[in-house]
């Protein structure tokens, strides 16, 4: 049994990133996989297990275990990040709930008395990384009937699944756009003025997320390494760590924008799959997706990775709006 005085570092998560803690979480993996994991999967003792170099999550450690052909995704949590287990659980049972195609959730763990952290198991999918040559309209399509079926989900209140938020939706994304604004500011790329006419811009918005509920569960970070190319073409979405209640937009932009790479027969090709797929969805997205296009163009102008001199930032940030 693990004891929680050997894994203390992990009751407030401290030293999480650590050399000292990693060897700790690996010797306790280790341990979980040999009493626990291999019973929970009816494994034969005779059966070898291989750990795999982990990675390194917002929360959590990710580990890759695998007996055979039989393999699964080990997420390790220190305890100071139980709400977040406790989200990503609830998350994967909804969306098994719901006939999602999402990993299955094999095991989760919480007994600070024995292993002094929290284990939460999901299902490992098979899959490359999503590549620009992998890209083609047909997967596209693929992509946008995944996507579709997500966003069937509804709820009356936007954020995490099973946590309410009182604070009002619009406000909300105003205030993560005034931050962005201020740090292109503070490096030079946006002048007052223009910065001051971009925050006019979003927040000529109010009246259309005034439209919203319902909301649809989106899946909040699409990106490649989040979309995987499976066999015979299959896609495949990963990492559900992010999902909430908002607008479809903000998937859609997202498919734009970094898996199109903003180029117009991709996104061409993706929106008349999606559209036909979810039509209703399709719909209630375009409300606010150029708000969320925008939106991401000036988050990469705020981190300094955009183009340079204020004029061509704001000209880049009108670009989409004029087309």
């Amino acid at each position: 049994m693990l004891s929680a005085r050997r894994w203390a570092p992990f009751l407030n998560g401290k030293a999480w990133r650590s050399a000292r803690t990693f060897e700790q979480v690996a010797g306790a993996v280790k341990m979980y996989v040999r009493n626990y994991l291999r019973l929970k999967l009816d494994i034969a003792k005779d059966v070898h297990a291989r750990i795999e170099i982990p990675a390194l999550g917002v929360s959590s450690r990710l580990w890759f275990v695998s007996f055979g052909d039989q393999k699964a995704v080990i997420r390790f949590y220190p305890l100071s990040e139980l709400h977040d287990a406790e989200r990503h659980r609830r998350i994967l049972e909804l969306l098994q709930e719901n006939g999602v195609d999402a990993p299955a959730l094999v095991d989760f763990q919480y007994d600070p008395e024995q292993c002094g952290a929290v284990i939460l198991v999901e299902e490992f999918v098979e899959g490359e990384m999503t590549r620009p040559w992998n890209v083609s309209p047909d997967y596209l399509g693929k992509l946008a009937v995944q996507l579709g079926r997500l966003h069937g989900i509804y709820s009356d209140r936007w954020g995490s699944p099973g946590e309410p938020r009182s604070n009002d939706f619009f406000l909300s994304s105003l205030r993560g756009i005034e931050r962005k604004l201020r740090r292109a500011r503070k490096g030079g790329r946006l002048s007052g003025v223009e910065a001051r006419e971009h925050s006019a811009w979003f927040r000529g918005f109010e009246e259309q997320f005034g439209k919203f509920p319902p909301y649809s569960l989106i899946h909040g970070d699409l990106h490649f390494a989040n979309i995987l190319y499976g066999a015979e073409g299959a896609c495949h979405l990963v990492d559900y760590s992010r999902v909430e209640f908002a607008t479809p937009a903000q998937d859609i932009a997202a498919v734009h924008f970094r898996v199109c790479a903003s180029d117009p027969d991709r996104i061409r090709a993706f929106d008349a799959a999606y559209a036909a797929a979810s039509p209703a969805e399709w719909e209630r997205a375009q409300l606010l997706l150029p708000f969320y296009e925008r939106l991401l163009r000036l988050g990469r102008v705020a981190r300094g990775s955009g183009e340079r001199g204020s004029q061509a930032v704001t000209e880049s940030l009108r670009e989409r709006d004029e087309d």
